[in-house]
């Protein structure tokens, strides 16, 4: 058994039902174990270790001094009402809320956590990328992550200045974004994997990071951190399949683009859309990066006369037909 998350209330189906989604939660990396009486708990705990303890507030008093657990959270029922000594969440909400509490509070403590690993190889990690401006690179990289993550464990992050995710997406108040990551990432923080995984959303079976809110926030972040990033993702997560979807804003793109296993580039007929592709090889010949167009399949979407205006929907539009074919032809 790996880490254990211990659950202890009064309302036997309560904890039992929160139990039961929480072992079903594929970000939460705890076993979780459900207890209706205080005293079944201390017993358990003499022979098994616990990692976390999620507690409703009335039982804390009711567990030995030395009762060994590493993180102590209180359920309370009301927010208003908080213990001075032990971080607090609200017992009744979302259990999806719940379970990014917990990986909150957790990846906040001093406690230190060790997980089996999940995966022995890193993630792939897919780049789409096209100096040609409204090409539908995101809504085709959204697609191709919704696409493959009915198979896979998928991860979308979004690198782009303006994503528009914020009014695209009602996901309501989030645990933190991008930027966070980053800063937490260098903060040096030893609970990486537990920040991630509080931070991320859904929609349909992809996962993702929220984007950045505010561009300036990625201004300063260096090739060398960007590089970090994307590798402890690749190595301290359970995906298969990492998806970047790429701009000309953030520095070290050439150095992510030689990072990624596969490239695809959106392309144009145009005169315009040509010249700019033709800039874009140069500039990877003048810069040394010519081995980038090896792993780099250009692709022409075709003319799409509307596209839906909701992401849910988007896998199955028209597009995600095109792109069905996409993934079958290169065997992702």
């Amino acid at each position: 058994m790996g880490q254990v998350l211990a659950i202890c209330d009064y309302e036997r189906q309560y904890v039992f039902r929160l139990a039961e989604f929480l072992n079903g939660h594929k970000l939460l990396p705890f076993e979780v174990m459900a207890f209706d009486d205080p005293c079944k708990l201390v017993a358990y705990g003499k022979s098994n270790r616990v990692a976390v303890l999620l507690i409703d507030e009335t039982m804390i008093t009711q567990l030995p001094e030395q009762f060994p657990v590493q993180q102590t959270i209180s359920l309370v029922s009301d927010q208003g009402v908080q213990s001075d000594e032990y971080p607090s969440i609200l017992k009744y909400q979302s259990a999806v809320v719940i379970a990014k509490c917990i990986l909150e509070i957790c990846s906040s403590g001093q406690a230190d956590y060790v997980f089996s690993e999940l995966r022995t190889q890193k993630a792939r990690l897919i780049g789409v990328y096209s100096p040609i401006n409204r090409c539908l690179k995101t809504s085709f990289s959204i697609v191709l992550g919704q696409l493959l993550a009915k198979k896979k464990r998928c991860l979308y992050i979004n690198l782009e200045p303006y994503s528009g995710f914020s009014q695209l997406l009602d996901y309501g108040a989030t645990h933190g974004n991008l930027s966070q990551l980053l800063f937490y990432l260098e903060n040096h923080s030893k609970h990486f994997q537990l920040k991630m995984k509080s931070m991320i959303e859904q929609f349909g079976n992809l996962d993702y990071i929220p984007p950045t809110e505010n561009f300036l926030d990625l201004q300063d972040v260096t090739t060398q951190t960007w590089l970090e990033l994307i590798e402890t993702m690749r190595s301290q997560s359970e995906y298969e399949i990492i998806i970047l979807d790429l701009s000309d804003y953030i520095h070290g793109l050439f150095e992510l683009l030689s990072k990624c296993n596969h490239v695809y580039t959106i392309v144009r007929k145009d005169g315009m859309s040509l010249a700019k592709i033709d800039q874009y090889e140069k500039m990877l010949a003048f810069t040394n990066q010519s081995a980038l167009l090896e792993k780099t399949k250009k692709i022409q979407l075709p003319i799409y006369k509307q596209l839906p205006k909701k992401i849910s929907e988007l896998p199955y539009s028209e597009l995600a037909l095109y792109v069905n074919r996409l993934i079958e032809e290169d065997c992702l």
